[in-house]
């Protein structure tokens, strides 16, 4: 993970990437959502800002660092509806998108669940297509992800 900040750091404070303006409005969001699943919420809500900026006004685009900063700030209500407005774009994007917030939907369902005592695990469902061990990155500086992911039998590491 630290090589993708450091990477989406790069990307987002370099001129060249006005050359290339997918880039040069996804790299910041990229890196807050970096920024977020690290656990630095100041420096990924300021990436995100900025990548609001760069976005064209009035489309709704998603957001990968937004999403990932309301669930690390566990506002897990407003991530599955952020979740929700976006399923389209979501739906549009590549496999690796839609598997990784398969996840996030998943664990906002499962947290939100056990906090309102609801059925938690409901959500797990749609994630069959996940190798045990894909998204443990998630996990890394995340001691609640890192929880969910084992008790899902979405790590390779095993369930404590």
């Amino acid at each position: 993970m630290d090589a993708a900040r450091s990477t989406f750091l790069s990307l987002s404070r370099g001129w060249r990437t006005k050359e290339v303006p997918d880039v040069f409005v996804a790299a910041p969001d990229m890196l807050a959502a970096c920024l977020a699943v690290q656990g630095d919420l100041v420096d990924a809500r300021r990436w995100l800002e900025e990548a609001h900026r760069r976005r064209s006004p009035g489309v709704a685009n998603l957001s990968v660092g937004e999403i990932f900063i309301l669930c690390r700030e566990e506002r897990y209500g407003a991530t599955l509806r952020l979740l929700d407005d976006r399923r389209e774009a979501i739906e549009k994007s590549v496999v690796l998108i839609r598997k990784l917030l398969g996840v996030v939907r998943a664990f906002s369902w499962d947290a939100l669940a056990t906090e309102t005592g609801g059925t938690p695990g409901e959500e797990l469902k749609g994630l069959e297509s996940i190798r045990p061990g894909e998204f443990d990155y998630l996990g890394a500086q995340w001691p609640r992800m890192e929880t969910f992911l084992r008790a899902s039998g979405l790590s390779e590491k095993e369930a404590a």
